[in-house]
């Protein structure tokens, strides 16, 4: 006797907290790839990974503002993102204005348009952590877990579980 399995299409619906979970993941995974030593080359999976993480809690804290829908917050975009935090960006997620313009900084880098962190240029090449074509400087990886750590904090994740 044949047994035919049929799955129809489904709808997965992640939590605030779901999304501070992944963000937990990518925190993670970003630390254990930064131990990778890549000589004189950028990490460039670790700041990938970082970045992600930052996003992922951002979106968290979004969502759970219950002020946007996923269809709002579907960007990867920080210059998008950051914005829509309001009071969140400091009572939440704990940032100053330096982290808010690491963010930033990383977001030239990071964003869909971009994706620097994962492909590279014909053009101008892979590039360096040099400001040469017009990209900035990128921060260290100890800089940029500090900050990763820095939202993934107790304050965050009371908020995202309510």
């Amino acid at each position: 006797m044949d047994y035919i399995l049929k799955v129809e299409p489904c709808i997965i619906h992640i939590t605030p907290f779901g999304f501070y979970q992944f963000a937990l993941d990518y925190n993670k995974a970003a630390k254990a790839v930064s131990k990778i030593d890549f000589q004189k080359r950028i990490n460039y999976p670790a700041y990938f990974l970082y970045c992600r993480s930052i996003e992922l809690t951002i979106k968290a804290v979004l969502l759970a503002s219950k002020n946007f829908s996923k269809k709002e917050i579907h960007t990867h975009d920080f210059c998008k993102l950051l914005p829509k935090l309001g009071h969140h960006l400091e009572k939440v997620l704990l940032l100053k204005d330096v982290d808010k313009n690491m963010i930033l900084d990383l977001d030239k880098w990071y964003k869909t348009d971009q994706k620097r962190f994962e492909y590279f240029s014909l053009e101008t090449g892979i590039p360096s952590f040099i400001e040469s074509n017009g990209f900035p400087i990128l921060p260290t990886l100890e800089d940029l877990s500090s900050l990763s750590n820095k939202v993934l904090n107790p304050a965050m994740v009371k908020f995202v579980s309510l």
